[in-house]
């Protein structure tokens, strides 16, 4: 499962729980802000356990509880609203907060209302909040139920929703049901329920998961695919808990092995999205590191993606007798381009001139060609590598042709092609994907 995606929904939910209470100016204050709004996943496992009075997963979640009760008060009941056919996105919204304080049987009874429902994405995203509600409080059951769907898609999702929500209440339990029931499973789809498991875990205990995902085998590649996933997980629910110094100790302490290098270079990337400064001066101090290159690369796309220009500078900086600028400027044009393919290309101008720019000169011409494919050819024409050059010009030149025929045979009369050549680029259609800046990848 995506958590920044669940995370963001939650703040999606926290919000318009928010705007509800303002728009009915009701007296009562629920604590419910952006700010400590957790996944909604952890929120549902938190609201039990809270009533439990578990510290461990006592949290934000409560407060969240505590506004889903409010609006219950306030709307009636948000799933008689869904059946009555009022499929609007606050309808969806109240319906996933009322259902925080359902038990066991009323989650079984909305999961069968909501899946008579019309499929659509509001709809199937109610079910697995349903379903890892339901997974924290009564997973045998709720697996079981999951089981059942029909949509093949909807029940292996589902399944591991129950997994996640389970895993926040008793991580162990959960991976003793896997270790049982694997062999049921292809390796992907395992994978996956682990990542699942480790997303709970470690949204209610980091650390024991990092080292529970750390002792992972990792002696195939399907078990490296398997543990690296694990692993993006686990780190990426630390970072957001800002326990990015932690994160740290635990992924350096670890053997070295591939999978002890995509650790580091995760970690960098979700770093640099809240503190590239601070995550480039630790990448700074690991020249030395089998995982620097790849750091290097998580660090740009992170820090160009906010601040392009910031990275183009201190890719600027780099010794261009080492191919460390050219290697990585291929990254920084790639995100750069999509917001201002002026200032990449101004940029991309001080560089001095070297066959190890051809990766980024190409992907700059063909995110130019949309707009200015003669312009994108004479960047073209700069490509030192013959072959790379030639793909390049049968991919621009039908953009040409179709914008300014004219300006196409002009372009051709001025070329060295033969007829034959000239005859086939005549020829050549738009391939499919590269039309416009995002499509097609360059190779």
């Amino acid at each position: 499962m995506n958590s920044k995606w669940i995370t963001l929904a939650a703040l999606w939910i926290a919000s318009l729980a928010a705007a509800y209470f303002v728009g009915q100016k009701a007296p009562e204050d629920t604590g419910l802000t952006g700010s400590t709004a957790p996944s909604t996943s952890t929120a549902q496992a938190k609201t039990d356990a809270s009533e439990d009075d578990e510290s461990a997963l006592a949290g934000s979640g409560a407060d969240i509880a505590a506004a889903a009760e409010a609006v219950a008060k306030k709307s009636g009941s948000a799933f008689t609203a869904l059946e009555n056919g009022n499929f609007s996105r606050e309808a969806w919204m109240l319906a996933t907060l009322e259902a925080l304080n359902y038990n066991p049987a009323q989650l079984q009874d909305a999961l069968g209302k909501v899946l008579a429902m019309p499929a659509g994405r509001e709809r199937n995203a109610l079910v697995y909040q349903l379903l890892a509600r339901w997974g924290s409080l009564d997973p045998i059951n709720a697996l079981a139920y999951a089981s059942s769907i029909q949509s093949i898609e909807m029940r292996n999702r589902g399944t591991g929703e129950v997994l996640q929500g389970w895993a926040m209440r008793d991580p162990v339990s959960a991976i003793n049901w896997l270790n049982t029931n694997g062999t049921e499973f292809s390796a992907r789809i395992y994978g996956d329920y682990l990542e699942d498991i480790v997303q709970g875990y470690a949204q209610s205990n980091p650390q024991s998961a990092f080292q529970f995902v750390s002792g992972l085998p990792d002696a195939t590649v399907s078990d490296r695919r398997i543990k690296e996933g694990a692993l993006r997980e686990v780190i990426d629910a630390m970072v957001e808990q800002n326990q990015v110094n932690q994160a740290l100790d635990l992924t350096l302490a670890m053997e070295a092995s591939s999978s002890r290098d995509n650790a580091l270079s995760r970690l960098v990337n979700e770093w640099a999205e809240r503190d590239p400064a601070a995550a480039l001066k630790f990448v700074e101090s690991m020249a030395e590191d089998s995982a620097y290159g790849d750091m290097q690369r998580s660090l740009l796309r992170s820090w160009a993606d906010d601040d392009p220009a910031a990275a183009a500078k201190w890719l600027s900086s780099l010794d261009p007798e080492t191919n460390d600028q050219a290697r990585l400027a291929t990254s920084l044009v790639a995100n750069w381009t999509r917001y201002d393919m002026e200032a990449a290309a101004n940029w991309l101008n001080t560089l001095p001139q070297s066959p190890d720019l051809d990766r980024a000169v190409g992907i700059f011409s063909m995110r130019a060609a949309q707009d200015d494919p003669a312009a994108a050819l004479t960047w073209a024409s700069s490509v030192s590598d013959d072959q790379s050059r030639e793909r390049l010009e049968k991919m621009i030149l039908p953009m040409l042709r179709e914008q300014d025929n004219e300006a196409f045979e002009a372009y051709l009369a001025d070329s060295d092609y033969s007829d034959d050549k000239k005859a086939q680029y005549r020829e050549l259609q738009i391939q499919e994907g590269r039309r416009g800046y995002g499509g097609g990848r360059w190779r």
